[in-house]
């Protein structure tokens, strides 16, 4: 596929584009700014140990724009190609970090934005958990290991008056992503949701999405069945992108409103 049949993921090139500091792809930094201290991001993180609402937020957004930027690196570039799986296996880490900033960021109440992130910062520490068992590693000195601090991710929610069930439940992108749709205005939980799902088959090379979301042009006999020969519209990719788009301008309008000086009336 080239840029001319991947026009429609220009708006989002764009976008990410405006918030890298250099394109000197090497030395690129993507970043948001500081955070006014007297902001709500900023009064969401007191009290909390160190597992701030603002780095989910903050590392959630910068994710996406890495990603977006990556696809845009190998699609502009001179005489730029890419193969099927690759922007789907892109646009689905992108859709699934801003995904999350956005659920996070959504509710007015800071109790309620405290209590997500801390799930995100405890399906994190489950993760590192898993990692130290696989490879047998062993926190030394002050160190924790990941259990520890998912288990004190729960008693602090307990202090903040969190039930720590919201905390300690299940994260699943799929249901993220779902979420975070719900704030947009055009988009529904199942729409956003199929997306991602496609997306994912596309990651992990599933049978699925070649089926579903291709053109049979030719058939043949082969040796137990028939050989299909299929085409796949690089247009089929356009509602992903224009999810990561919605997402993330919206995540760049509720960051802004979150990280600016608190106005007093």
């Amino acid at each position: 596929m080239s840029i001319a049949e991947l026009s429609f993921l220009l708006p989002l090139f764009e976008m990410a584009g405006s918030l890298a500091d250099s394109d000197d792809v090497e030395n690129m930094a993507l970043g948001l700014g500081e955070l006014a201290p007297d902001s709500e991001l900023r009064r969401d993180d007191q009290g909390l140990d160190g597992r701030w609402v603002s780095i989910i937020v903050n590392n959630g957004i910068v994710s996406c724009l890495d990603h977006v930027i990556t696809l845009r690196d190998l699609v502009v570039r001179e005489r730029g190609t890419i193969t099927v799986n690759a922007p789907w296996t892109l646009l689905r880490g992108a859709v699934e970090s801003v995904a999350t900033s956005v659920w996070v960021m959504a509710p007015e109440a800071r109790k309620a934005r405290r209590a997500r992130a801390l799930k995100v910062w405890h399906h994190d520490y489950q993760e590192r958990q898993r990692w130290e068992r696989d490879t047998a590693f062993v926190p030394t000195g002050n160190g924790k290991s990941g259990a520890e601090r998912a288990r004190e991710t729960v008693e602090l929610a307990v202090r903040l008056g969190i039930a720590p069930t919201q905390v300690s439940s299940s994260f699943a992108y799929s249901e993220t992503v779902a979420n975070a749709a719900i704030e947009l205005d055009n988009w529904t939980r199942e729409a956003a949701r199929a997306r991602w799902r496609e997306a994912s088959a596309f990651a992990h090379g599933r049978s699925w999405p070649m089926i579903r979301l291709t053109t049979p042009t030719d058939a043949q006999l082969i040796p137990g069945g028939v050989g299909l020969f299929l085409t796949l519209d690089e247009r089929r990719l356009e509602p992903l992108a224009s999810l990561v788009f919605d997402l993330l301008q919206h995540a760049l309008i509720r960051y802004s409103d979150l990280a600016a000086p608190v106005q007093i009336h």
